[in-house]
């Protein structure tokens, strides 16, 4: 389950959103959830603004997993590997 809000004004934008993963199984099967064949759930907040500054130019900032979140995104095929930590990105959009 995603659920985002955001605010936009005429050179400014931002947008805040919350992603829920539920438990799930990495093997099939019926159940207990195992320990070495799940995976807890989980919630990751995400944030994003922007600011126009001409028609054509905008600058940006991104954090995915503001919060910094530690959770298992998989367990297979190559064993358990872990989430994205908080990875900010600054950029700037041009449009032709």
């Amino acid at each position: 389950m995603r659920i985002t809000a955001g605010l936009v004004h005429e050179r400014f934008s931002a947008n805040l959103a919350a992603n829920f993963i539920g438990r799930m199984r990495t093997k099939a099967g019926q159940g207990a959830y195992l320990p070495g064949e799940s995976i807890d759930s989980h919630t990751v907040v995400d944030f994003m603004a922007s600011f126009s500054l001409t028609e054509n130019l905008a600058t940006y900032v991104k954090v995915d997993n503001l919060l910094d979140e530690t959770y298992i995104a998989a367990r297979r095929p190559a064993g358990v590997r872990p989430g994205l930590p908080r990875t900010a990105y600054l950029g700037i959009t041009y449009r032709l």
